[in-house]
């Protein structure tokens, strides 16, 4: 994860906003029983990663959508990194 936020703050200035872009992590198809989530967690908050409090757990109902629609996708934990994210909920 160093080389990706250095390569973000690299090309933040290719960007036409006066800010730099703004990263997050997710965890993704993550076992919500695992100690290794807290662990990793703590260690991407050391290196400066903002790391959203939502997670997706391993789910079928994402693991055989490949190709199709999800349907209501706001009501998953997706719907929940992207209020985290933007501050506005699309309920």
């Amino acid at each position: 994860m160093p080389v990706v936020k250095e390569l973000i703050d690299d090309l933040a200035h290719l960007g036409r906003h006066e800010t730099p872009p703004q990263a997050a992590a997710m965890f993704t198809r993550t076992n919500p029983r695992a100690v290794a989530n807290a662990e990793y967690r703590e260690l991407l908050e050391s290196e400066g990663w903002r790391v959203l409090r939502s997670h997706v757990s391993q789910l079928q109902r994402f693991a055989q959508s490949f190709g199709g629609p999800i349907e209501r996708a706001a009501a998953t934990a997706y719907g929940d990194a992207l209020t985290e994210l933007t501050g506005t909920s699309i309920r």
